[in-house]
């Protein structure tokens, strides 16, 4: 039993670590939105615009990623100190899907604006480039650098 405990935190340590560390990468490196810039050859406007709309959807998301990680901690307590599946388990893997699939719909929203200030012609192009993040939401932490 207190092997399982250890195990327990440990797995809710490192998940907390990831996290952490995913949040401070992608505040790196989404600072800059150079690459759609180049990308998309942007003018002086619409790359300005983008970086705004990108600054403000960061504070958003790194709310999301925050929420997320808190149930995921809470489910993997109840996990942990759990013996089978109970209602309230089951409660707590609603809400990390809850979440997750909000975080998704916030996401794809931001791509929509983002998508809406490039030239017309490329609109497409962008949204067939980040559709994969929004297909598969276990490829979320990797979406930070879109």
């Amino acid at each position: 039993m207190r092997r399982g405990l250890i195990v327990c935190a440990a797995a809710i340590a490192v998940g907390l670590l990831v996290t952490t560390a995913v949040y401070f990468w992608k505040a790196e490196r989404s600072s800059s939105t150079s690459w759609l810039r180049s990308e998309f050859a942007l003018d002086d406007q619409q790359a300005r615009s983008v970086e705004r709309i990108h600054q403000e959807y960061q504070a958003e998301c790194a709310l999301m990623c925050a929420r997320i990680a808190e149930t995921d901690e809470q489910l993997a307590r109840l996990i942990c100190d759990g013996q089978q599946v109970t209602p309230e388990i089951q409660n707590a893997i609603i809400e990390t899907d809850r979440l997750r699939s909000e975080c998704r719909v916030k996401m794809l929203e931001h791509f929509y604006r983002i998508a809406a200030e490039l030239p017309e012609k490329r609109r497409t192009e962008y949204l067939r480039l980040v559709l994969p993040v929004v297909l598969r939401p276990g490829a979320m932490a990797q979406s930070h650098t879109q």
